[in-house]
């Protein structure tokens, strides 16, 4: 069973079926997988300087990621929900042209992440 979302306008529109998780059917990238935390690709990460992508946190749980190539903090654009622990914005600190770069961002902003995931966590009372 397809959930339905209203969009603007009142139409609406099919999502993931009900109970998968937001990400459900898009590719992580096993290759920067670090203690249970793991980046997913909505659209390419390499040779592009931004673009939309997810991070899977132990346990399974997913939060959305608005990316670019610069330099900033992570920034929370939309707090945790039912389905998912909320969605960034994040600064990958160098130009991603090969495998080893996107695993180098990673590991520069999962502290931040998981900083992030730790303060939704607690505000969902888990």
């Amino acid at each position: 069973m397809e959930a339905d979302i209203e969009v603007a306008g009142g139409v609406t529109v099919n999502a993931e079926p009900a109970g998968l998780p937001v990400y459900h059917g898009y590719v992580v990238v096993p290759e920067t997988y670090i203690d249970g935390w793991v980046l997913g690709e909505v659209t390419p990460f390499l040779g592009e300087d931004s673009g939309d992508g997810f991070v899977v946190a132990p346990g399974g749980t997913q939060a959305s990621l608005l990316w670019e190539v610069g330099e900033g903090d992570l920034v929370e654009i939309v707090g945790p929900t039912a389905v998912r622990w909320g969605v960034y914005a994040v600064s990958f600190p160098r130009p991603m042209q090969t495998h080893q770069d996107l695993i180098e961002n990673f590991r520069t902003v999962l502290p931040a992440l998981r900083a992030a995931h730790a303060r939704a966590a607690a505000v969902a009372g888990r």
